[in-house]
């Protein structure tokens, strides 16, 4: 197992140098959604050349934790096409994945409320947004979909949670149940399968007409209990097959996979393994069969006190190259507080990037921001852009209109 703890994009001490090197730059960037509090979790550029985001908005100023789903639209130039909001009032509801369907229309997949209770559910909608028909899948507790996968043939295939403790937006299910659920164009049930984990995360067809589902679950590991990622094979009919985990000598998240063209997986998160001093980005590599081939992390691109800064990836994908990129943000949650890189203070999150070569080797690393001192931009999210660039959805509390926190797509170039 390899381990790297990289800053090859600066130079001299304490960052005065050049940083990015190497690194898409930024060519535009929007914050778009309410005048109350959003998150975005998921979101992919469309067959017109535009993009679209879904995550999770408040009901108001005085609410105290997200409330509604927002799915916001733009164009190929970032400028706002439609956003559609959906939720009860005074139930925390969550939207976390979307994709888009051969006529151009768009599946979501979510948490509604279904007796003041928020269930797995999924919306079709057509290319304005309007909604065309909503699926509710309710069970005992509190649930949601995390992760869809279309079919050729249109039919849905969805990963998620049930029986849980709590409704809202969770970044990791403690106590639940996972599921995988296959069903018809519009949402109609066709099969129904429990998994031995409490969550599933995102799903990936594979090569035998199965599917692959991430999770991050509890594991006992030299005796302590610890977090770690879990990949969880099933059959073509959802049935578990077998359950693989990755542990550390510490706590390991993952949120985000992608398959690789030898028909293996990489897994982005973040993790306090591996002899770091705080959380540090992770990127894991598998065979097909889900055998452990590296895992690799990253963090602390500012170069500030690592004991004190959290990097925290939530995207990944396969490049075309062969490589792979991660993103997630960089910041601190402490007291401690140095201002000595040009993207500004320790204490202000900002977008970091991470691409490797196939074997996770570093070959650039990036901050991305809206100026130093401007506030907070962390990206949640990573899709690769037909014109072989990447776009980013990010949190950010300093581009757009629409305070206090929106919304940020950004679009970054093809590699130099």
């Amino acid at each position: 197992m390899f381990l790297f703890l990289s800053l090859a994009c600066v130079e001299n001490e304490k960052n005065s140098g050049p940083y990015n090197v190497g690194a898409p730059e930024i060519e535009w960037y929007v914050g778009l959604g309410t005048n109350v509090e959003e998150h975005v979790h998921e979101g992919l550029q469309t067959s017109d050349g535009g993009y679209i985001g879904i995550g999770d908005t408040q009901e108001s100023s005085t609410d105290d934790g997200m409330g509604d789903v927002l799915i916001i639209k733009i164009d190929s130039n970032g400028l706002l096409e439609w956003q559609e909001r959906f939720g009860t009032e005074g139930v925390r509801e969550t939207g976390i994945a979307i994709v888009e369907t051969e006529d151009g229309g768009f599946i979501a997949g979510l948490g509604l409320a279904v007796d003041d209770k928020m269930q797995p559910a999924l919306i079709g909608m057509n290319a304005s947004g309007e909604r065309i028909w909503t699926q509710t899948y309710p069970h005992a507790g509190y649930g949601s979909v995390r992760g869809i996968q279309l079919l050729d043939n249109g039919d849905i295939v969805v990963t998620g949670y049930r029986k849980a403790l709590e409704g809202g937006y969770q970044f990791i299910v403690d106590e639940g149940e996972g599921f995988i659920m296959k069903t018809d164009s519009e949402g109609n049930v066709i099969w129904d399968s429990t998994l031995d984990i409490t969550q599933g995360t995102k799903l990936r067809l594979t090569e035998d007409g199965g599917f692959m589902v991430l999770s991050t679950g509890w594991i006992f590991e030299n005796g302590e209990d610890i977090h770690a990622p879990i990949l969880v094979k099933t059959s073509s009919e959802g049935q578990q097959e077998w359950k693989q985990s990755y542990p550390s000598n510490g706590m390991s998240q993952a949120f985000d996979f992608d398959q690789t063209t030898d028909g293996g997986y990489v897994l982005g998160g973040h993790t306090t393994g591996y002899g770091n001093a705080n959380w540090d980005c992770l990127m894991i590599r598998t065979d097909s069969q889900g055998n452990l081939q590296w895992a690799h992390t990253f963090g602390n691109p500012r170069g500030y006190d690592s004991a004190f800064i959290h990097d925290e990836c939530y995207g990944i994908r396969q490049t075309p190259d062969g490589g792979y990129v991660m993103a997630g943000g960089s910041g601190d949650e402490y007291d401690y507080s140095e201002n000595t890189h040009p993207t500004g203070s320790s204490d202000e999150w900002k977008a970091y990037v991470i691409k490797t070569d196939l074997n996770g080797a570093l070959e650039w690393e990036a901050i991305y921001d809206d100026g130093p001192d401007n506030g907070n931009n962390a990206a949640e999210y990573i899709g690769l852009t037909k014109d072989g660039g990447y776009i980013l959805f990010n949190d950010t509390d300093s581009t757009g209109e629409m305070e206090p926190n929106n919304f940020g797509f950004m679009k970054l170039s093809p590699e130099p």
